[in-house]
């Protein structure tokens, strides 16, 4: 009998009581996919080969009772409205091993989902750069180091940012069924080379400040002052890689990116229609 591979409400609850009585071995195992975000509170995975490591357990089921385990497990998952069971190949102590499990089957109407994730984080973003704004405002923003509230709000620009950004290379996945294990914005757009948004969100993508945002979050967001005739004003180091050459004091630059991140709203209404009409 073909194991069984499962990772979310199988291990545990009333997933797991449909199975207990039918186990017959176990050990833990990973697989590669993706998590999607359904909007529900529900565990939902589509796998990939390419996708990051999820980690479950193999059941064994007992032969007598493996075929009514199975059809009592895909009535519990909605099978096949909700999930579909599919064979996929995970990895276990004694190296790979070929086994069932569920994943979510409708993928495309997620996209909604996800688009409006990205509209969160741009007005998340916008939020914490007006915070910003009014705290350099006063002198307490600066001593040795920026205060921890300018730390805090700075932060949560450029984690908005790169969130929203990844939230749409998630929809893109999803709405064009290239089914890319947790892709990048650039990773997506090549392999949707001939979808019609390409282009206009490809230039978006490009635009000198989206890769200086991103390194500047991995290097965790590093700040130096600057004197100036009005006083000492703290900016964002500069980095290694990117050619953005605008303002680094920490107003202009959260404003600059939020504005980049405006441009992106201005275009998802477009992204939407052509998902509307079958990514054409």
């Amino acid at each position: 009998m073909t194991p069984l591979f499962v990772y979310g409400s199988l291990k545990r609850g009333e997933g797991l009581a449909l199975l207990k009585d039918a186990i017959e071995r176990q050990e833990s195992a990973t697989a590669r996919g993706r998590f999607l975000s359904t909007g529900q509170p529900l565990t939902a995975v589509r796998f990939s080969e390419d996708g990051m490591e999820i980690r479950g357990q193999l059941y064994w089921l007992r032969p007598e009772a493996y075929d009514s385990t199975i059809e009592a497990l895909d009535r519990y998952e909605g099978r096949p409205r909700l999930f579909e069971r599919v064979r996929i190949t995970v990895q276990s102590r004694s190296g790979p091993v070929a086994a069932v499990a569920y994943q979510w089957a409708r993928p495309g109407e997620l996209v909604g989902e996800y688009l409006r994730a990205v509209e969160r984080k741009i007005d998340i973003a916008r939020y914490h750069a007006s915070c910003l704004e009014k705290l350099l405002q006063g002198e307490a923003a600066m001593g040795s180091e920026p205060a921890i509230d300018v730390q805090a709000h700075f932060e949560g620009v450029l984690f908005a940012a790169v969130a929203a950004e990844d939230q749409l290379a998630e929809a893109i996945n999803i709405g064009l069924a290239l089914d890319l294990g947790h892709a990048s914005l650039a990773k997506v757009l090549a392999a949707a080379n001939r979808w019609e948004m390409t282009g206009e969100l490809d230039r978006w993508r490009q635009r000198s400040v989206a890769a200086d945002y991103r390194e500047v979050r991995r290097l965790m967001t590093h700040h130096w002052s600057r004197k100036t005739v009005k006083g000492p004003v703290i900016e964002v180091q500069e980095v290694m890689r990117g050619e953005h050459r605008g303002n680094r004091e920490l107003g202009a630059y959260s404003r600059a990116v939020v504005e980049h991140f405006e441009r992106l709203r201005a275009i998802l209404p477009r992204v939407t229609d052509s998902f509307q009409r079958g990514g054409a």
